[in-house]
Parts: structure tokens; C-alpha cells; sequence
């Protein structure tokens, strides 16, 4: 018995020899066998247990952090360098890698209420204790730069001051505001911008509308207007105003300040404008290679995404439980609202069109009434001109009581415009009548601006550095055109229906239901958002769907893209 025992012991050693067991797994090769083959999310669970594994690997940090970039998870990508340089603070790779992580994804940021300021994350202070901090705040500053990120208007880095609050002037850091002296050689408007009326005036949207009868100059604020209607013959004097009233916007206000959005079938006179499409300007999102609006279907298009963000702003500021735009900012710019909670710096938009005749209609009419009437609260502003004052129907006109009147063909377009005789009796270009319910009627003579100008000032404020593209306001389409596949709104068992359809090259719903143990109307979902996605092919009756994709490693990537 004691010898069986003992070789069962020896059959049982040599059983388990050296030579039967299976070898060890190289984690770190395998991933990056499943990085070639286009299979991330593998391979970063590959290079993880590389780290688990050998948790002095740098390389395994490096390249998990690199895929995790290449399918846009950029938080979870700061996450991985900054346990690299817990251990190793002065790796030069994991520093460059984090300048490519967007700070408002960033993991040191605390998630805290608005009554807080969000500061350093502690959990990010514990983990790097035993760091020098002065190598830990140098790549804190090198990929962040920002405890708030100005989410959808501008791209660039956003940056706090000295003092920690958020400063929305840092993304045009080195922005240098247009010379008056150099740049406008028109003498009337150029006294206009060098009166003390205009250079000291504190409006959030100064703007210089002309000289009036006692010759002193006449400044307005916009956003105390909130909007402005405009009208009067051609060549009498409207679109040199509309020019004169931008470049005061231009000169007082920084681009992170105000955006503009401009429209109107002149097309001539909005030949410059697009220039500062980087800086200044605001176009559907979709159309930003189009920033001057000239046709009405867009203008529609753009009113109604102008709608999405008074809504948008309106949540934002009742989430605050702000009154008005200004003191929004200043919470935000004070670091006490989240920007990961959606908020954002909300600057002012003026919305000038510069001809309306070949815009308006029905649909038009609703959207700008429906703007002049909420939208000012938010910090939107309206600037409407027409030769045609008739075609201001009286919604409009109940909605915009400021008005400015130039020189009219008849008594019925003065009224139309004013409420009352006097615009048809003006005779000298620029001479206009200005109407507002702050105070009576009176009469001003505007300044011409030359085009000449114009160009001088947009030349300038273009070759300066900018957004990467022109900001882009809300998504909006018709019913009759087809949306873009969202990947945001897309069901938990998209990706798994995805690589099922992929795998047995067979789309249709009753799969989906059999092997997801999923609902008809649930996978009929799916279907539709698969065929979205360029996945799956259109309705094909009875019969299955055909499958667009035919390979794993093409879906892998469109399902990375997607994320």
C-alpha cells in the first residue's frame, strides 16, 4: 500500500513535468497581436494584464494609453498616464501623450456641487503622494490647463488665471484687439470709436450709431435694445450702418465675448465676412464651411438651431438657478458649475441679417418672432434690415420696438417702421430717425463706412491665431432629410447585434430576437439603427437584410469610431 501510494506520487511528478505545462502568456504580445488585427477593446484588456502582470512595464501603460486615444476615451487615457507617473514622474512619452487629453475629461477634476469649487481631485493627490509636486503640477498644467472647458464653441484649451477662476479669453491667449489708427481711415466713423462715449462706455454691446443734432455722438447698448429693426430705401444708408455697427462690436468686444451670425441675399456686400469664421462667426453645425448665410432654406435652418440653443440655454441657466446671462458666466468663470454636468461659457450672439426680403416667409417669420421674443434673456440678439419695410408684419414689429428708420419712398413705410410720419421726409444719405422705448424719437446722421475698412479690420482679426473651424450652433433637420446615425442614443446591444450580423452575414430582426432574447420592437430598433450606421442594407421584404460589412476587423473600427 505504502508503495503505491509512493508511486502514485512519482506518476503524478512526472505528469505535471515542466515540458507538459502550458507556457506562460506574453500579455503585452498578445495585445499587440490584437491591436494589428483592429480588436481595441481586447487588446486594451490584453495590456492591462501586462500591467497587473508586471506593474513596472512602461511600455504596457504607453500603449494601452495610445489606443485608448485612438478610439477617443480621453479620459480613460489620462487615467492610465497618470499611474504612469505616479511611478514614474519624468517618463517624457506619458507627458506628450497628455497634452493630447481633453481637460474637461480629465480625471484629477472633482465632481462637486455648484456651491463648490472644483479643485484638484484628492483621489488624484493620494495616488501621487510619494511624487514630487512640482513634476506632478508641470504635467497637471501640461494636459490640463483648465478646470472648465468651454464645451461647444470653441475647441481650444481653456485655461485658468492666477486666482483659479476660469478665464474664457485664455483660447485666443495672445489675441491682440484692431488698432483704430491704423485700420479705419473713414475720419467721421473714426471719431465716432475715438469719443469718449464710445471708448468709455461699459454696454456689454456698444455700439455707435451716429452723430446727433447737438453733434455728439450717440451710443447704444444692444443687449439693452435687445434687438433692433432697421429699414429704409436702398443706397440711403442701411447696409453701411449694419458695417459700422459690426466693426463697433469688433472693436470692444473679445471673440470669446460675442459670436455673430450673419445672413442676407447680398451676397456682394458679405464677401469679406467669412473670414472671420474662426473667431467671430457661428453657422449651422454641418454648414460651417458656409458661415453668411445667403439662401432661405438655411436661414430657416439656422433660425431654428438658434431656437435649439435659446432652449439649451435656458436649461442651463435654470440648473443654475440664474436670472440672467451675466451672472450665469460669472458662476461658471468662478469654477462653480460642472462643465462635465454640460456647462458651459456662454457668450452673446448677434444675429445680423443684412437683407431680408429674400428670406422671410411663414416659417422664417415664426422663428424670429419666436427668438425676439425669449431669446435676449439668454444673451441672443436680433439685427434685422429691409428696403421694404412692409414686409414687417405686426408680430414682428410687437416683438422689436426699437427701431432705426432711414429714408422711405411713403408715409405707409414710416409707419410701418416708426408708428408714425417722418422717415418719408428725410433726404441726405445716412440721415436717419432712431426709435426706442427708453426715449422719444430723434433724428442722427450716421458716419459712413468705407469698405476699405471693412476689409482693413477682418484682414487684421484673420491672421490672428483662431478656432481650429467656425463654432458651430445645435444640429437641426428637416423631416425630409435624413439624420445622421447617432451613436449616443444607439441601444446597449448594438455592438453584440452588430458582430452577430457581421459574424453570420445574415440581417434580419427574428435573429436579433433568438440570440439577443430580444422583443420584435427592440430588435426591430436595432435593425433600423444597424442600417443607420451603414451596417446592414434597407428593407428588403422577406428576405434578410444584406450585410454591408463582411469582416470583423472593419466593424471593430466602425465600432470604435462610433464611441
Amino acid at each position: 500500500m505504502i508503495f503505491d501510494k509512493l508511486f502514485k506520487k512519482v506518476k503524478d511528478a512526472v505528469a505535471e513535468s515542466p515540458a507538459d505545462q502550458p507556457k506562460q502568456v506574453d500579455y503585452y504580445a498578445e495585445g499587440e497581436s490584437q491591436l494589428e488585427a483592429g480588436n481595441f477593446t481586447k487588446a486594451i484588456e490584453l495590456f492591462q494584464a501586462a500591467i497587473d502582470e508586471h506593474p513596472e512595464r512602461e511600455d504596457a501603460y504607453l500603449k494601452m494609453a495610445d489606443v485608448l486615444l485612438a478610439m477617443d476615451k480621453q479620459k480613460e487615457a489620462s487615467s492610465v498616464l497618470y499611474r504612469l507617473l505616479a511611478r514614474y514622474p519624468d517618463n517624457a512619452r506619458a507627458h506628450e501623450m497628455l497634452k493630447k487629453c481633453q481637460p474637461g475629461n480629465n480625471p484629477m477634476f472633482s465632481q462637486k456641487t455648484n456651491s463648490e469649487s472644483f479643485g484638484v481631485d484628492e483621489e488624484f493627490s493620494r495616488i501621487n503622494s510619494n511624487v514630487d509636486s512640482k513634476i506632478i503640477q508641470d504635467s497637471v498644467d501640461a494636459a490640463a490647463g483648465s478646470s472648465a472647458v468651454l464645451e461647444s464653441t470653441a475647441p481650444h484649451q481653456q485655461s485658468r488665471s492666477s486666482s483659479g477662476t476660469f478665464d474664457p479669453h485664455m483660447d485666443f491667449a495672445d489675441f491682440e484687439m484692431p488698432d483704430l489708427g491704423l485700420l479705419i481711415e473713414s475720419d467721421g466713423f473714426k471719431r465716432l470709436l475715438q469719443s469718449d462715449e464710445y471708448q468709455q462706455s461699459t454696454a456689454k454691446l456698444p455700439i455707435v450709431m451716429g452723430v446727433g443734432n447737438d453733434g455728439k455722438p450717440i451710443v447704444e447698448d444692444l443687449s439693452r435694445m435687445p434687438h433692433l429693426l432697421i429699414a429704409g430705401m436702398t443706397n440711403y444708408g442701411g447696409p453701411t450702418f449694419l458695417n459700422g455697427l459690426l466693426l463697433s462690436i469688433l472693436f470692444k468686444n473679445h471673440p470669446s465675448d460675442v459670436r455673430l451670425v450673419l445672413m442676407g441675399d447680398k451676397r456682394l456686400q458679405l464677401t469679406s465676412w467669412p473670414q472671420l469664421g474662426k473667431h467671430f462667426l457661428m453657422a449651422a453645425k454641418g454648414y460651417e464651411d458656409m458661415p453668411v448665410v445667403d439662401d432661405d432654406k438655411n436661414a430657416l435652418r439656422t433660425l431654428r438651431s438658434l431656437g435649439v440653443e435659446m432652449d439649451a440655454r435656458f436649461d442651463l441657466l435654470k440648473a443654475a438657478r440664474a436670472r440672467k446671462i451675466d451672472d450665469y458666466n460669472e458662476l461658471f468663470c468662478q469654477r462653480k458649475l460642472n462643465p462635465q454636468s454640460g456647462h458651459r461659457y456662454l457668450p452673446r450672439i448677434v444675429v445680423v441679417v443684412f437683407e431680408l426680403n429674400g428670406l422671410l416667409n411663414k416659417e422664417t417669420e415664426a422663428e424670429i418672432c419666436r427668438l425676439a421674443h425669449l431669446a435676449h434673456t439668454v444673451g441672443i440678439h436680433l439685427v434685422l434690415l429691409t428696403n421694404q419695410p412692409l414686409l414687417y408684419t405686426s408680430e414682428i414689429q410687437a416683438t422689436i420696438p426699437t427701431r432705426l428708420a432711414f429714408k422711405v419712398s411713403r408715409l405707409a413705410e414710416s409707419n410701418a417702421i416708426l408708428g408714425g410720419s417722418g422717415a418719408q421726409n428725410l433726404k441726405q444719405i445716412g440721415e436717419a430717425i432712431y426709435s426706442s422705448p427708453f426715449e422719444t424719437a430723434k433724428h442722427l446722421k450716421c458716419q459712413p463706412v468705407s469698405e476699405d475698412d471693412v476689409d482693413n479690420v477682418i484682414d487684421f482679426i484673420s491672421k490672428q491665431r483662431g478656432c481650429y473651424d467656425t463654432s458651430g450652433l445645435p444640429e437641426y433637420y428637416f423631416d425630409d432629410e435624413e439624420k445622421p446615425f447617432d451613436s449616443d442614443c444607439k441601444d446597449e446591444f448594438f455592438d453584440d447585434a452588430a458582430r452577430l450580423v457581421v459574424t453570420s452575414q445574415f440581417g434580419s430582426t427574428s435573429l436579433l430576437q433568438r440570440k439577443l432574447s430580444l422583443g420584435y420592437n427592440r430588435a426591430g430598433r436595432i435593425i433600423d439603427q444597424l442600417e443607420a450606421a451603414g451596417i446592414v442594407g434597407p428593407y428588403n421584404g422577406s428576405k434578410a437584410r444584406d450585410v454591408l460589412i463582411r469582416d470583423e476587423r472593419t466593424l471593430e473600427q466602425l465600432l470604435c469610431n462610433m464611441k
